[in-house]
This record gives C-alpha cells, sequence and structure tokens, in this order.
C-alpha cells in the first residue's frame, strides 16, 4: 500500500541575503524534492524534502520479540552544532576560513526558528513584518552585509541535520551564503513544532561580530 503524500517525509528551503550597502534584498525559495515512498515500516511523518530513504523503524530481536534499542536521538542544541561542524567543514573544503559562532546571531536564529515553529509558517518575513535584520537591529548588531538561509524538514532527527543541510548545498543561493568569503560570524537556531515532527532551521551570516569598531577602517 502506498502512503498518501501527506505522510511523505519532506523538507523546504530558502534563503535571503541583504547588502546594507544597497539595502537591497536577493531572496529565492528552492524547489520541494519528493522522495522516494517509504516503506510501511517507515515511520509516516507529515510535509515536504530532500532525496534519501528515511530511516526504518527498530528492528525486532527473534530472542526477545521486542525492538533493539538505537542511539539517543540528538537534541535540538546537537543539531545547531552538527550544521555548524557541516557548514564550517564545506568551507575548509573550498578553501575558505572558518566561521565563528556569535551568541547574538545564535539568539535570533533561535528566536526566528522558534516563531516559525510555533506559528506554522516559513518565511523569512513574519506576519507582523519581522526579519532577522530586523531583530539584529533591535539588539544594536552592526554589520554590512548579513545572510539567512531557512529550512524545514520532518525527516528523524538522526538524519534531519544531514538532509538540511544537503538541500542547503544543493541550492545556488544558499550555498552562496554557505560559502561567501565576505562572512566571518554564523549563528544557527534549530526548533520543532508541538508534535516535534517538523524541525525548523535558521542559519544567519554576517562579516562581523556586530561592533561598530569591527566596521572603520575596513
Amino acid at each position: 500500500m502506498t502512503p498518501s503524500k501527506s505522510l511523505l517525509p519532506a523538507a523546504l528551503i530558502t534563503a535571503l541575503t541583504l547588502t546594507l550597502s544597497t539595502t537591497t534584498f536577493t531572496s529565492a525559495s528552492a524547489p520541494v524534492k519528493s522522495t522516494p515512498t517509504p516503506t510501511a515500516s517507515t515511520t509516516p511523518t507529515a510535509a515536504a524534502a530532500r532525496t534519501g530513504t528515511p530511516t526504518k523503524t527498530p528492528t525486532l530481536s527473534k530472542a526477545q520479540g521486542t525492538p533493539t534499542k538505537g542511539p539517543k536521538a540528538p537534541s535540538l542544541q546537537d543539531l545547531e552544532a552538527a550544521l555548524v561542524e557541516s557548514t564550517n567543514a564545506t568551507r575548509l573544503e573550498n578553501g575558505l576560513e572558518a566561521l565563528t559562532i556569535d551568541p547574538v546571531l545564535v539568539a535570533v536564529a533561535r528566536e526566528r526558528s522558534k516563531e516559525m515553529a510555533t506559528k506554522n509558517y516559513f518565511a523569512h518575513t513574519s506576519s507582523s513584518g519581522a526579519t532577522a535584520f530586523t531583530l539584529l537591529e533591535k539588539r544594536d548588531f552592526f554589520y554590512r552585509v548579513g545572510g539567512e538561509n531557512i529550512a524545514r524538514s520532518n525527516y528523524q532527527a538522526d538524519q534531519v541535520e544531514d538532509i538540511a543541510f544537503d538541500m542547503l548545498m544543493d541550492s545556488k543561493e544558499h550555498r552562496e551564503n554557505i560559502l561567501q568569503e565576505k562572512f566571518n560570524f554564523i549563528g544557527v537556531g534549530v526548533a520543532a513544532d508541538k508534535k516535534g515532527q517538523m524541525r525548523y532551521f535558521t542559519q544567519l551570516f554576517s562579516e562581523s561580530n556586530g561592533k561598530f569598531s569591527t566596521l572603520v577602517d575596513e
């Protein structure tokens, strides 16, 4: 029996970049990539994602007739750290410097992901008109160039970061943010919806650490 499309794992990504010198935005949404039909033994989830086979449910032990225990599912903080690690590993592979984690970027990225997860939307601008960049301005975070990548996926926790990062790298606009040589700092925030199934990822990038002195005589 083939599950309905609403049960297929899925993911969506979209990227936004802002250059303050021209105050222009460039935004783009990546196409949704459908996945192979999960087998009946896979865990059903809801919404959109990248190609790949979802992990199977725990297998039964012939001796005990009980599911075998798998590794502990990563926490949201684990997923954040993994996405930073994947980003920096890819930058190093491409001859770029690794990005430094900035606490303000992390705080705003987490706020963005949490709001999307709580209010069930997926966009760079909230219903109130707030964006990552307006939130940074409220925190007096100074920068010339900033970037935001957002993604969401309902793959199982042990797969979701790999799936999200692969999708980001497969999209020209998101890849450009990840491999932007002007960026020096990063903040990642991950949040889950009420059911704990759909996870929202926000990557924020900046060329400065928000201090005005770093913008003088560069």
